[in-house]
């Protein structure tokens, strides 16, 4: 399957994405009809995939609250709704990591299912998202800890997290293995200090990072239920 479509091609996209949307019952034909009218060919394995997770996340949300779909196809049909699914999609055809596409159907989904779409907001918040590394978004998200399920606590997370949290380095010199460590993780909680999603403070005496408003906002939106369970390495 060929990553990069030439404009052709992007004629057998537009069938396989309708038979796509299709088979997908809750999201499926409004991303259908912007998909084959508004975005570029891109990837189209990425974004298949993306609308998937859209359409999952999506039935998630109308399982909380009914009439969520009816909510978000209005904004999705809306000229600000489809710019930000626009730009989702886009990213989302980037992005290498599953994970990442998960978290921005999670942000635009959740965004896109407030009765009043926030435009500029939802922009914001997606593409600080897609300057961060996964690791950083794991800090932000230790920083905030937004529970999905009742009972989890900021020990779990830690645990399902700590070898990014507490990044193990090889090297034969213990001093060296801390040195290096610290330096990564200063890296990732500088980043999100220059971002302005958290900030320094002291806590009984000693430093901790604590979410801005605005990186309080960008976790509630990213968090995903598999946040608690153990995962292996990612860049």
């Amino acid at each position: 399957m060929a990553d990069d479509l030439d404009p052709n091609a992007f004629d057998h996209l537009a069938s396989g994405i309708r038979l796509a949307g299709a088979l997908i019952p809750a999201a499926g034909p409004v991303l259908a009809e912007l998909l084959t009218e508004v975005i570029p060919s891109q990837r189209k394995d990425r974004l298949v995939e993306y609308m998937r997770r859209l359409d999952y996340r999506l039935q998630v949300v109308e399982a909380e609250m009914a009439g969520a779909c009816d909510v978000f196809e209005r904004n999705a049909r809306s000229e600000y709704g489809t710019a930000i699914i626009e730009d989702s999609m886009i990213q989302s055809a980037r992005t290498v990591e599953p994970e990442s596409r998960e978290r921005i159907a999670a942000l635009v989904v959740r965004s896109l299912t407030e009765e009043e779409l926030q435009y500029e907001r939802t922009r914001k918040l997606l593409n600080l998202y897609i300057d961060l590394t996964y690791s950083e978004v794991i800090h932000l998200l230790y920083a905030a800890l937004f529970s999905t399920a009742a009972g989890r606590t900021k020990d779990d997370f830690y645990s399902a997290h700590e070898a990014v949290l507490r990044p193990e380095f090889p090297a034969q010199d213990p001093a060296s293995v801390d040195l290096e460590r610290a330096s990564f993780v200063s890296s990732y909680e500088n980043q999100l200090i220059r971002l302005g999603l958290v900030s320094e403070i002291s806590d009984e005496g000693r430093d901790r990072l604590q979410p801005t408003g605005i990186g309080a906002a960008l976790a509630r939106l990213i968090v995903l239920e598999s946040d608690y369970r153990p995962v292996t390495g990612q860049d």
